[in-house]
């Protein structure tokens, strides 16, 4: 299992969702970079994993916003 480092690259608001440039989480994956955005478990891991950080709920924003997210392995 790798552990990758999934970062917000802009700020934007979308569905009444605020995210800030420069917010990031770690989560562990099964699998390749790419695919983690997907996939529903990835996209789950990572809406999960920034809940439990920032109490923010990214799941309205995943489909529009997978292009703004950075994510490498660490």
């Amino acid at each position: 299992m790798a552990l990758f480092k999934v970062s917000i690259k802009q700020s934007g608001q979308y569905n009444g969702c605020k995210v800030e440039k420069g917010m990031e989480v770690e989560v562990p994956y099964n699998g390749f970079a790419h695919n983690m955005t997907g996939t529903v478990q990835g996209q789950e891991l990572i809406v999960t994993a920034f809940q439990r950080k920032y109490g923010l709920n990214i799941k309205p924003i995943m489909g529009v916003w997978v292009s703004y997210l950075d994510i490498k392995q660490m």
